[in-house]
């Protein structure tokens, strides 16, 4: 058992590495090699700034509407109650 969380403990950290090397060209790559011709605020020389500010309002909202509903989804599912029983007990 310990050997085989060894190795998956080594193939985590590998893949860990792999990513945080090549993460930042996938997203410049994946950013600026969208082909926008057509597209609303293309032509304007502030649309993406414009879309990029949307796109980062977009993902604080569902963020901060995540973690307010993440604690009465915990309580419901009996996850908060186990967690504390158990630290209790232990």
């Amino acid at each position: 058992m310990l050997k085989s969380s060894e190795q998956t403990n080594r193939s985590l950290h590998l893949l860990t590495i792999v990513t945080t090397v090549f993460l930042p060209a996938t997203l410049v790559a994946g950013i600026f090699g969208v082909n926008v011709g057509g597209l609303p605020l293309a032509s304007d020389s502030s649309g993406f700034l414009w879309v990029d500010g949307h796109h980062h309002w977009v993902l604080g909202f569902g963020l901060l509407a995540a973690e307010a509903l993440w604690p009465a989804q915990s309580v419901r599912s009996g996850f908060i109650v186990r967690e504390c029983c158990a630290e209790a007990a232990g």
